[in-house]
């Protein structure tokens, strides 16, 4: 069994991208947006939307800048992640 995040039961919401993404998707439905109207103001592709909304992606700072204002997000509203080592 590999340890990839997309293996059942393995990708969790506490994963940053997973939260991060879930935060853009939920202000994205609050403003009844599509990812389609998001990634054509922000001026990306609709599928990076949709792995960015899912965790396959994390975007660039100023990929997450322009979603951030579009969205209206606070940048308090962004959680922050700590790296744990073991």
């Amino acid at each position: 069994m590999t340890n990839s995040p997309w293996t059942p039961g393995l990708l969790t919401p506490t994963m940053p991208g997973v939260v991060l993404g879930a935060l853009i998707r939920r202000h994205r439905k609050i403003l009844l947006m599509s990812q389609s109207t998001l990634a054509q103001k922000a001026s990306i592709s609709q599928p990076y939307v949709c792995q960015i909304e899912t965790g396959l992606q994390t975007p660039g700072v100023n990929t997450l800048l322009k979603i951030m204002d579009i969205l209206l997000i606070d940048p308090a509203d962004i959680p922050q992640f700590t790296e744990v080592s073991e």
